[in-house]
């Protein structure tokens, strides 16, 4: 079948720091893709995450990620099974922490990311 589908969450986490410096820090995402045929989705992905404290100078984080989905088998029967992501990711305020497995370094400059991804699942 071919449509639109979309997701979004809002969340939050709560830390006692000790001398009344509580944290609260939360975010927010939001995602829409869309299946072209039964073999291809495009997809786009808005989140940011707001710091309590600033971290490296900024308090807000950030992420615009646009990518595609191909999905692999006779079209596409494979579903999430096997497929292959390309996507690009945004951060126009860089990121405080690294992130290596998304590919992600520490930075107060902005980044852009380009990853690509096969997934097979038996």
């Amino acid at each position: 079948t071919w449509g639109l589908g979309a997701f979004g969450a809002v969340y939050g986490r709560f830390a006692e720091a000790g001398d009344d410096n509580d944290i609260t820090d939360y975010g927010m995402l939001l995602q829409a893709g869309y299946l072209l045929s039964p073999s291809w989705e495009v997809f786009g992905r808005y989140g940011v995450i707001f710091f309590d404290n600033k971290v490296s100078g900024e308090d807000t984080f950030p992420e615009i990620v646009a990518g595609v989905n191909y999905y692999l088998g006779p079209k596409g029967s494979y579903k999430n099974s096997a497929k292959i992501t390309v996507d690009a990711v945004y951060l126009p305020n860089g990121f405080p922490t690294n992130q290596t497995g998304l590919g992600i370094v520490a930075d107060d400059d902005d980044q852009v990311v380009v990853r690509a991804q096969f997934i097979l699942s038996l």
